[in-house]
């Protein structure tokens, strides 16, 4: 109890700091006690709804343009829907279908991400304040970042928290297998059916900046990072018996 009461006056500074207009929670040693109750359960119960309650406000008040995810989702699914869609119209003409694969494929890779990541999560108690636009993987993906196109989830921390390590591990990876599996496969189908060479140079760049991407980014900054983490806590509490 000592160490959570502890916590809970260093959460009533932080969320003293923000309404003042401190944003800087890494500094303000948010993610800290976010790693606390990664690691204890007890913590994220008690701690669970402040932790929410402020990362909720920070977000709030850097990213202007956000949306309920639902909404974010069935225009997700009907963009999906219609690429879909497009290939039973080109699909007999070389050029056409030649034009389609490397555009179907970026689209598919970006709509089809936060569509799994947000059925997954769902399905294990996770739950999304937003849907929102930000910059492109590697590019500027904070707030700050004047390109934002790349649809992305808003976690709700108290669900987020009070989810098992290894169900949070697995809604992180999950958009990210999509994505991989969506550009490997166009790039093998462009060369199977034999599309222009352009078009297979097309896909086949599109893969590999995929698959580079993930190891010498996301591994650092983004999904992968997030799942080797909270894999690392699961194993840390079946350790502690947790």
């Amino acid at each position: 109890m000592e160490k959570v009461e502890e916590l809970i006056k260093k959460l009533e500074k932080i969320k003293e700091e923000v309404n003042k207009g401190n944003l800087k929670l890494k500094k303000l040693g948010f993610w800290d006690i976010v790693h606390e109750a990664k690691i204890d359960p007890e913590v994220a119960k008690v701690l669970g709804k402040k932790i929410a309650e402020i990362n909720k406000k920070v977000f709030d008040k850097k990213w202007k343009w956000k949306f309920r995810p639902i909404l974010g989702i069935v225009l997700l699914t009907l963009v999906s829907i219609i690429t879909i869609f497009f290939y039973f119209i080109v699909y007999s003409d070389k050029f056409l279908l030649s034009v389609y694969l490397p555009i179907a494929s970026f689209i598919l890779s970006a709509s089809l991400h936060p569509i799994t990541q947000y059925a997954t999560g769902r399905i294990f108690g996770i739950k999304f304040l937003y849907i929102y636009p930000r910059g492109i993987y590697i590019f500027h993906r904070s707030s700050k970042g004047k390109i934002k196109i790349e649809p992305a989830l808003k976690l709700d921390y108290y669900s987020y928290l009070n989810t098992s390590p290894i169900r949070r591990a697995i809604m992180h990876a999950s958009g990210a297998i999509v994505t991989i599996v969506i550009v490997v496969f166009f790039f093998i189908y462009s060369i199977l059916i034999k599309t222009e060479i352009w078009s297979i140079i097309i896909c086949g760049i599109l893969a590999i900046s995929y698959i580079l991407t993930d190891i010498f980014y996301s591994a650092k900054m983004a999904a992968w990072k997030h799942f080797l983490e909270e894999y690392k806590i699961a194993k840390m509490r079946k350790i502690k018996g947790k």
